[in-house]
């Protein structure tokens, strides 16, 4: 990471970032903490008078936030440059956008099956091509999806001293407030695993198992409902339920999960905030640890990625390729993908398993102990996940279909293109709905389960950010961005912002991908038109975009609330 240093607008020096910022490296989540400058001011430049400071991104004419700033007076003999000014820039009127092609809602029927528990707790389905097993001993999780063409499973389903984990496998894990490192715990439970609201459909970290509420199976679905444990916890259950059914289709696991609330908890410190789910998380079996996504032009056909040759992945310093088996894993780190799958594969035959959500392009990649080698009950393991921001409402309700797809990497790119598309333009109606379409907050939170009519926001300070799924936008087709908002606040302006796909969020700060809109504070709604397609960093794939306020910092936003309906790349008028 680099930044351009201008004195009285002459490029002056190039500088790295090489000091360590703890700080920074919490606050994103990051192992690797090198994110610091350090730079003096040369006496060439002090001349007894004050000098203009700006800060840009390396190759960029944008300044950074707060920059320029004005120096007191430098005291010196020097021949400081004159001041240049700054280059203009012209803006032209976009063209009105076409509507965007949206993945439809699920329409297939999950009936409430019910069955006796078969004396084999690991029941089974499978067709001419996949078999799939879950495990009742062990919350219900997946421990089996073979690819028959093939004969092996590509689960890691660990058992390690004689007993069976419960954090492996395929399962999903949901995650909310209190956040990690918070010491949180409940009844007066023995904290185990510092991790903050966690419960895990596998189990707890003592190995403690989640309960089986109900099972059923036909010759074509399994149906599996379970009260997860908290992980960090002695058998606590947590306060959601997670049920599941499971078919199949040709070389494809079909996979609809249905996630329902019962939270005592009503303060909105519990919720004013998403975290990262995992939805599912797979832990395959060692062999299968070479990961492929796409980054281009989505649904063009456009390169794979191999995930493991990403140099400095998630901000870690480190590309998956520099894993060794002393470092014992490498910790799952983020991906971004323009296409909503993630693949892996054996190296040696390019043939594995797949990831496919629909809902969220959000991926997390990880590798574990050993890894190219062992059976799928060993500790070596490999890990795709899809890691949606979310916040859990008390009582929400939230289904999701997701596919898991086996076969050669040409196959199973093959078998996902010939199922719905995701979204590349936003269209997301809250009006009238009951979900948040894959937005989430930070510093904010808004009524609960249903959202009815609006989304009726509060922040709760100037950090405040409503931020969108991570997808594959595709710039070139999105001229304006609308949003139907109302206000009761006195700022006169908000930000948009957005990030592309490889980039980290510092990166999006430094290339100054942002714009200001106006915001009239009377609480009546509004449709306002974003002009993003005259920016001239709105290009390539987005992956993400919020609302922010301007100059964010911790100042509180008391009586302050936001209203939206819609937003979209059309203008959808009153709706």
């Amino acid at each position: 990471m680099s930044l351009d240093i201008y004195i009285n607008g002459t490029k002056a020096a190039t500088i790295t970032a090489d000091q360590p910022r703890s700080d920074v490296a919490s606050a994103f989540g990051y192992s690797y903490n090198k994110f610091g400058f350090l730079w003096t001011i040369p006496a060439s430049y002090k001349s007894g008078a004050q000098l203009i400071v700006s800060v840009r991104p390396t190759g960029t004419d944008r300044n950074i936030t707060n920059s320029p700033l004005t120096t007191d007076v430098c005291s010196g003999s020097g021949t400081p440059p004159v001041t240049s000014p700054p280059p203009s820039t012209t803006t032209t009127t976009p063209p009105v956008t076409t509507p965007p092609i949206v993945t439809p809602p699920p329409s297939t029927d999950y009936p409430i099956l019910d069955s006796p528990q078969p004396s084999d707790l690991r029941p089974f389905i499978q067709n001419e091509r996949v078999r799939v097993a879950i495990d009742l001993a062990v919350g219900g999780v997946v421990r089996e999806v073979t690819d028959l063409q093939v004969g092996e499973n590509m689960i890691n389903c660990l058992v390690k001293d004689g007993k069976r984990d419960t954090g492996r496998d395929d399962q999903i894990a949901i995650y909310g407030l209190p956040d990690a490192n918070q010491g949180w715990t409940t009844g007066g439970s023995q904290l185990h695993d510092n991790i903050g609201y966690n419960p895990v459909q596998g189990g707890d970290v003592l190995l403690n198992r989640s309960p089986i509420l109900a099972f059923g199976k036909t010759n074509n679905m399994l149906y599996c409902k379970t009260r997860p444990l908290q992980w960090g916890l002695n058998n606590i259950p947590g306060d959601y339920i997670i049920e599941q059914w499971i078919q199949l289709q040709g070389n494809i696991v079909r996979r609809h999960v249905r996630i329902t609330g019962n939270r005592p908890e009503t303060g909105s410190q519990f919720y004013d905030h998403a975290r990262q789910q995992e939805l599912p998380c797979t832990y395959t079996s060692g062999s299968f640890y070479q990961y492929y996504v796409v980054q281009g032009t989505p649904y063009t056909n456009a390169p794979l990625v191999k995930v493991n040759d990403i140099p400095n992945l998630d901000g870690s310093g480190k590309t998956l390729n520099q894993y060794d088996d002393s470092m014992g894993q490498i910790a799952p780190l983020n991906v971004d993908a323009s296409e909503p799958w993630i693949a892996a594969v054996r190296p040696q035959d390019n043939r594995g398993i797949a990831l496919h959500t629909p809902f969220s392009n959000e991926f997390k990649v990880g590798l574990f102990n050993s890894v190219g080698w062992g059976p799928p009950e060993a500790l070596n393991a490999g890990y795709i996940a899809n890691g949606l921001k979310l916040t859990l409402d008390r009582n929400g309700v939230y289904e999701f279909d997701f596919n898991m797809v086996v076969g050669s990497l040409n196959e199973i790119r093959n078998t996902i293109n010939s199922l719905p598309q995701s979204e590349t333009k936003p269209h997301y109606v809250f009006a009238g709905q009951s979900k948040r379409h894959g937005f989430s907050y930070q510093k904010g939170y808004d009524q609960g389960y249903p959202v009815g009519d609006e989304l009726s926001i509060t922040p709760k300070n100037r950090r405040f950010s409503f931020t969108s799924p991570r997808k594959g936008y595709k710039a070139s087709d999105i001229n304006r961005i609308y949003i139907r908002i109302r206000a009761r606040t006195n700022e006169t302006q908000f930000v948009l912002k957005w990030r592309k796909i490889g980039q980290s969020p510092i990166e999006s700060e430094w290339a100054g991908q942002s714009i200001s809109f106006p915001i009239t504070g009377d609480n009546q709604y509004r449709t306002i038109a974003i002009p993003v397609g005259n920016h001239p960093q709105w290009n390539g794939i987005i992956n993400e975009f919020s609302i922010n306020y301007a100059n964010p910092n911790e100042e509180p936003a008391n009586n302050q609330q936001i209203g939206i309906k819609w937003i979209s790349a059309e203008n959808l008028e009153n709706q």
